[in-house]
């Protein structure tokens, strides 16, 4: 507990964890186990239950970013780094809006990019942490693993209770929906010289930097598609995990 209220510019080298190593793998197998339980217990509540649940949910993920921001901000370390504009923090947005929006077409599409675009970069973020300087018992650690794990939770959520009923031929939903944020996001990347939604380089420790060791420069043609591939998978599976639901 010694550095829990650190941040990783107050840090001795040497305090965090390693990928995959029995602190990472602990941490996933208890997020894994919340959101488990959290889903069968939700499945079971009604239906008005489950909209406030979901609109708990995602005014909480909308809270915990401004609780990061303001402990960063108390301690002296707030900066342009912690902006709202990685995959994840844009999760809060499309989460409030579709918790809080009237059943439509648009509505669907949320949930949808949630699921197969939203969902896939969460799971991403908790395999390969880019927090992994921090020791486990540290502020920024937990609220990371506990906060995607938050991201992960809604999502799964709306597919387990049919709120979503995933189809290959909306592949291009979450498609248009990159295509919105990814410019502006890396004019501002280019501009400022962060590396939000990481396309300016790979994050090391992640596929990116495999992508960028086979292919050089074309790497973000490969990113893209490793993309496209991503957001296919997810929406064949949930289309599968939603026909099996229905059969049961």
């Amino acid at each position: 507990m010694e550095y829990f209220w650190c941040t990783y510019h107050d840090l001795p080298s040497g305090v965090g964890f390693t990928y995959f190593g029995a602190k990472h793998l602990t941490a996933l197998a208890l997020i894994a186990l919340g959101v488990l339980l959290c889903t069968l217990g939700f499945v079971r509540l009604l239906e008005n239950a489950q909209k406030r649940m979901l609109k708990i949910i995602a005014v909480i993920t909308a809270a915990g970013e401004l609780v990061r921001d303001l402990f960063l901000a108390a301690v002296g370390h707030m900066s342009m780094e912690y902006l709202p504009l990685h995959l994840c923090s844009l999760s809060i947005v499309v989460f409030l809006l579709h918790a809080f929006w009237k059943e439509s077409a648009f509505k669907n599409a949320l949930g949808e990019i949630a699921w197969c675009l939203l969902l896939p970069g969460s799971l991403c973020a908790l395999l390969f942490p880019n927090w992994t300087r921090y020791p486990m018992l540290n502020f920024m650690s937990l609220h990371s693993f506990i906060w995607h794990g938050l991201l992960v939770l809604y999502p799964v959520l709306l597919l387990a209770s049919g709120k979503i009923y995933p189809r290959l031929r909306h592949w291009w939903v979450p498609v248009v929906f990159l295509l919105l944020v990814t410019p502006p996001i890396y004019l501002f990347d280019r501009k400022t010289g962060y590396n939000y939604l990481f396309v300016l380089y790979p994050a090391s420790g992640t596929p990116l930097l495999w992508l960028y060791n086979q292919m050089g420069e074309w790497w973000r043609l490969g990113y893209a598609l490793f993309a496209l591939a991503v957001i296919l998978a997810f929406l064949l599976l949930g289309w599968l995990c939603s026909r099996k639901r229905l059969q049961n």
